[in-house]
């Protein structure tokens, strides 16, 4: 009797191929509007999550200023757009739950539930990396403006920054630094840290696919991109109290776009 060596073996499927789509040059409006539709149907618990980051800055300008480095608090708000994506997968469960369940109101319905565990936390390895980075060159920018291991009240900082030139030098090359730094973590991390909470995909598979869609959509991503880094501008300066609507809003918009950029 002749036996068939494939019985009960389970074979791969193919996987369906991902697709970038080209979107219209606007499309970061809709991203917005529809991003509020979906904050406002899980406001309570998209509320509680912006609370949180709101307590949490405010935690480190006050271990900041306790220790008398006050002057990192701009470095630690450059800091916080480059780890922010990673924070805000705690918004897209909250926004996938929107998609089947209509209104989520409940605070039990804050769970995290990502798809690939693992490779969100190789994104968020690779973010982290940058961020040790950017700490790093700005340390050194700072100790060959000023001197190595000298630190200033923040009063000083400010005169030094804006009236000397060794200050005007250290906000061209942070600033250059941190817009470099902070093109290549939105590059990697805009659509991949949705896809990997969302999908079965590596890490790598995920950044490229991130990576084509900036590519793709040059206009309204880098657009995003700046509406983004205003946003988290304003809010630093007003005490970080506007996060409690911009973080949640923020994150749901990104889920959003997610889901126009990727089939």
């Amino acid at each position: 009797m002749r036996r068939d060596l494939f019985r009960g073996i389970k074979m791969d499927q193919p996987k369906k191929k991902i697709i970038v789509n080209k979107l219209k040059s606007d499309a970061h409006w809709h991203w917005m509007l529809k991003g509020f539709e979906t904050f406002r149907k899980s406001f309570i618990p998209s509320f509680a999550i912006g609370f949180a980051i709101v307590f949490i800055s405010w935690a480190i300008v006050g271990f900041l200023r306790l220790i008398n480095f006050g002057t990192l608090i701009p470095a630690a708000v450059g800091g916080f757009i480059f780890i922010a994506p990673l924070l805000a997968t705690s918004i897209y469960n909250l926004a996938r739950k929107t998609e089947t369940e209509g209104n989520v109101s409940g605070f039990p319905k804050i769970v995290m539930q990502p798809y690939s565990k693992s490779q969100l936390g190789y994104i968020g390895f690779c973010l982290f990396f940058i961020i040790i980075t950017w700490a790093i060159f700005t340390h050194l920018i700072w100790s060959m403006a000023v001197g190595l291991g000298r630190n200033v009240d923040e009063a000083d900082f400010l005169n030094f920054i804006f009236t000397t030139p060794n200050g005007l030098l250290v906000l061209f090359l942070g600033g250059g630094l941190a817009i470099f730094l902070g093109l290549i973590c939105f590059g990697i991390s805009a659509v991949s840290l949705p896809m990997a909470f969302d999908r079965d995909i590596d890490a790598l598979t995920a950044m490229a696919l991130s990576v084509k869609a900036l590519i793709t959509n040059p206009l309204p991503m880098l657009v995003w991109a700046f509406m983004i880094a205003i946003l988290v501008i304003i809010s630093s300066i007003f005490f970080f109290v506007p996060f409690v609507i911009v973080f949640p809003w923020l994150g749901h918009a990104t889920w959003c776009a997610y889901r126009e950029l990727i089939d």
